[in-house]
């Protein structure tokens, strides 16, 4: 029966995707069987669009691999800014107001907790380490650096709006969860997404109350002359959770995180469910998870 629900996937129009977990490998590159499937879904006139949490600089070095001519729109900070073209033009960018993004450092500098602030290509860390060292547990599994200092962040003492520009998102990292409902409290009104590690922490992105993953990838969309309907989109965590249900069809690694924790239904080898929407299940992320979604659709 659920087969039945994705037998018009070869309908899709796009292909937008998820970086962290989906379609970065855990040695922190993309699978050659990948690359390839980006160029033939080109070849073929079926968009790919990329959707991270990540800032602008940190995509950059991926969309050369891939090559910039097959990338149609990048998604950044979870929604706050939306690019297009080969030579990623700025479509829309939603900044936080000034007060809250100010409230947001205030808070991680009352608590001590450590969390980041993203402006459109730079993100700012609070309590790294000294000025050249690597952040704890910041790497992919292979120990390769996630950020190099004046690369990929800066300090949060360095931040001014002279040097990063305005603030599109805030994070916060495993503070207790004894904090959780003061923390709550205190952005109401930004748009989160929460976290419950195992560890009894909890971890969050903050962004503008407009902005979700899905508003963004509508935005590309419209640019393109689509709509959610013509999507299919991928992903593996919570932040992915609004574009998974918002899009016409849905597609999970094999090993993503919402499945192992049962955030998605398993329903057979091949499908999954959120709430009432379908997800298939791809290969995992360390193999190629756009060849058999590929196979279906051209």
């Amino acid at each position: 029966m659920l087969e039945g629900l994705f037998m018009n996937i070869s309908s899709v129009k796009a292909i937008v995707c998820d970086m962290d977990g989906t379609l970065l490998t855990a040695r922190g590159t993309i699978h050659p069987l990948d690359i390839q499937s980006i160029h033939t879904l080109h070849e073929r006139g079926i968009h790919f669009f990329i959707a991270t949490g990540r800032h602008l600089n940190f995509v950059l070095p991926y969309i050369k691999l891939i090559g910039s001519q097959y990338i149609d729109a990048v998604i950044t900070l979870s929604g706050a800014a939306i690019y297009a073209g080969s030579d990623l033009t700025l479509l829309h960018k939603t900044p936080m107001f000034p007060a809250l993004s100010s409230d947001f450092i205030s808070y991680l500098n009352e608590t001590g907790s450590n969390g980041c602030i993203y402006s459109e290509f730079i993100p700012f860390f609070k309590r790294a380490p000294k000025k050249g060292d690597a952040l704890p547990s910041e790497f992919f599994a292979d120990q390769t650096l996630l950020y190099t200092y004046q690369k990929d962040y800066l300090h949060l003492e360095d931040y001014s709006p002279f040097i990063g520009g305005d603030i599109l998102k805030c994070t916060i990292t495993r503070q207790p969860e004894s904090f959780f409902n003061r923390f709550r409290t205190r952005f109401s009104t930004l748009s989160k997404c929460i976290y419950h590690n195992s560890d009894q922490t909890f971890s969050c992105e903050a962004m503008d109350s407009s902005v979700t993953k899905t508003s963004g990838i509508a935005i590309a969309a419209t640019y393109f002359q689509l709509d959610l309907s013509d999507l299919l989109v991928i992903g593996d965590s919570n932040n992915d959770l609004d574009m998974l249900e918002s899009a016409k069809y849905a597609a999970t690694p094999r090993d993503s995180k919402i499945l192992a924790d049962g955030t998605l239904t398993l329903v057979d080898h091949s499908f999954a469910m959120y709430h009432s929407h379908p997800v298939l299940i791809t290969n995992d992320h360390n193999s190629g998870i756009l060849q058999n979604i590929l196979s279906q659709i051209v």
